[in-house]
């Protein structure tokens, strides 16, 4: 898959210039996404947004397939789209249903769904808010050009989220965002910690904060807090 430059370069200020002061956020980041399935050369695209408990929510999908694969990874709790915000970074999987990482997701999926998808993170200003999923039907061996195209493609997605934001429209979609961008960094550091004091990578870390927030019922970022506090993980 290419990287058409000057679709993508021309598709960002339209997009911006599509949204006016009182956007609907939800509604501009559907029409990202679509722009994002229209430009690459894959089946479709699809968004995934953190939400006040810093799990990942399904928000908008370019076509049935986009819908069915991050409705299923949000209930499957694992996924491409969860390993991305844990590392910041794309991930890549060939096959989802015979990718060892994610089991739970492959259950939750059919054989004549999609197979083989690129996430990328979605950031506001320097926060990772979420995940810009985008598919295809059949199994693919993603070259370099086909992982930046996605790493481009989330910039259409992020020039949205900017301008929507600035309106401050207050839905659902904007304070799962804004919870991101508050609590973010402290949840960042925490992972770090946690792998700086065992060996736990970037992914298995942030679990262990994700199930001691459900174990006390608290939000991830205020275990996160305490345990760069001093409060010991397994206590909480």
């Amino acid at each position: 898959m290419p990287v058409d430059r000057g679709a993508l370069d021309e598709s960002i200020p339209q997009l911006q210039g599509a949204v006016p002061e009182d956007a609907d956020l939800e509604a501009a980041v559907r029409s990202a996404v679509d722009v994002v399935g229209a430009l690459s050369h894959c089946s479709g695209a699809g968004l995934l947004l953190l939400d006040g408990a810093h799990e990942l929510r399904y928000v908008a999908g370019s076509d049935g397939d986009g819908v069915v694969l991050l409705t299923a990874e949000e209930r499957a709790r694992e996924g491409p789209g969860h390993d991305a915000v844990a590392s910041a970074d794309v991930v890549v999987a060939e096959d989802v249903l015979a990718d060892q990482r994610w089991p739970g997701l492959a259950a939750l999926l059919r054989p004549s769904g999609p197979r083989a998808v690129v996430a990328a993170p979605v950031r506001v200003g320097s926060v990772v808010a979420g995940t810009l999923h985008v598919h295809a039907k059949e199994t693919v061996t993603w070259d370099p050009d086909a992982v930046e195209a996605v790493r481009c493609y989330a910039r259409v997605v992020e020039a949205v989220l900017g301008p929507a934001l600035q309106a401050q429209r207050r839905s659902e979609v904007v304070e799962q965002l804004q919870y991101a961008l508050d609590h973010r960094v402290v949840i960042e550091r925490a992972v770090g910690y946690l792998m700086a004091t065992g060996q736990d990578d970037a992914r298995a870390a942030f679990e262990r904060l994700r199930r001691a927030a459900r174990r006390s019922r608290r939000h991830v970022a205020d275990v996160a807090a305490g345990l760069l506090a001093g409060e010991p993980l397994d206590a909480v």
